[in-house]
């Protein structure tokens, strides 16, 4: 499942974030409500990823085309321009 968001310069926990988007599609992908998914902190550091994902910035501020994790069975590449996709970890 592939979702682009538009604003990545709010906080973490704001609806409008690209961490708030990627906790939303998860649970889109599994199926059942962001409150049953553990913490995503557990699996990546949130400030990491948003620093790393800030678009534009000053020299010293490092920005990548893409960051990927896992959180349990489940593969999460965010590219730089913001989309989410979620796909299931095959481990035959």
């Amino acid at each position: 499942m592939m979702h682009q968001t538009t604003d990545q310069g709010m906080t973490p926990d704001s609806p409008d974030s690209l961490v708030f988007e990627i906790v939303r599609e998860l649970a889109d992908t599994r199926g059942v409500e962001i409150t049953d998914l553990p913490p995503l902190y557990d699996y990546v550091d949130l400030d990491a990823l948003t620093q790393l994902l800030r678009p534009g910035g000053t020299a010293r501020q490092l920005s990548v085309s893409c960051v990927t994790f896992s959180v349990e069975e489940y593969r999460i590449q965010v590219l730089g321009d913001g989309t989410v996709d979620i796909s299931t970890i095959d481990n035959r």
